[in-house]
């Protein structure tokens, strides 16, 4: 028995180094028979990895990623590798807050950078009166200035802006006027100034009018005892005039259709109802 665990005795003459790991002697002409590769494995694994390398190059051929989606891209790795990224709207956000500098609206207006395009943010009072959707004569010039300044830069940088413009209330509701909310009264006044730069040669199409109300206000409208905090309404009465990359203003041309298209036929938004 205990030369059955032990293995059957060896002779003299007998060299381990010639058994494999079963204790069992190489068959004949083991010195020439190939030792099996162990980083065979290595072979599979790489070709493996070349197929996934080449699948998700074809998937990300196929995606559709526009401009400011590729800024942000570009962002995230500079801030993870601890690189310095430089927006491409620094450029006009600089040239746009020199034009403010011309203007007579020195702490009126602010002017925002992001990824998507630059944001010029006037207080409402620069443009119109209490409850007034209609621009004053002060107001009407400071933009005319503005749109053609923006109209050079087209011209300058060979290529068509496309511009959004927000109208924004504060939160008190309307007791008098001719508005019955500040819904109405945040959308005429930025169909207003679209008007103009319609009026002085832009392509209605690369114009867009929102009314946010006081849906979206720059700082909360009330304080901790809950009083109305007045500079903090005067903040949030503002329009804003945003200057979109191509990308991002067809998606909101896009979403508009959308919401047309799931109007019914008798609707006012209806076309067969706008062209009577």
């Amino acid at each position: 028995m205990i030369r059955s665990v032990l293995g059957p005795k060896k002779k003299p003459g007998d060299d381990d180094s010639h058994r494999d790991f079963r204790g069992h002697p190489p068959e004949s002409g083991g010195e020439n028979r190939p030792h099996d590769d162990e980083s065979n494995w290595l072979v599979s694994y790489a070709d493996m990895m070349t197929l996934l390398c080449g699948f998700f190059i074809m998937l990300f051929s196929m995606t559709k990623m526009d401009e400011p989606q590729f800024e942000r891209i570009k962002q995230t790795l500079a801030e993870q590798f601890g690189g310095e990224y430089h927006s491409p709207n620094a450029e006009l956000a600089k040239w746009v807050t020199q034009i403010l500098q011309d203007t007579p609206l020195k702490g009126e207006a602010d002017v925002e950078t992001s990824v998507a395009g630059v944001a010029i943010v006037f207080r409402s009072a620069v443009f119109f009166d209490t409850l007034s959707a209609e621009l004053t004569d002060r107001g009407r010039a400071i933009l005319e200035q503005l749109v053609g300044s923006l109209q050079e830069r087209q011209k300058f940088e060979k290529k068509a802006f496309r511009f959004v413009v927000e109208g924004h209330t504060d939160s008190r509701p309307l007791l008098s006027g001719p508005f019955a909310t500040n819904w109405e009264l945040s959308s005429a006044r930025a169909s207003r100034v679209v008007r103009v730069f319609v009026e002085k040669g832009f392509a209605p199409q690369s114009m867009a009018a929102l009314g946010y109300s006081d849906t979206r206000p720059a700082e909360p409208a009330k304080l901790p005892d809950g009083k109305w905090n007045e500079l903090a309404l005067a903040r949030n009465r503002r329009v804003v005039i945003r200057v979109l990359h191509d990308a991002e203003a067809q998606a909101l041309a896009e979403l508009a259709e959308e919401i047309r298209s799931r109007e019914p036929a008798g609707s006012p938004g209806n076309s067969e109802r706008r062209s009577e």
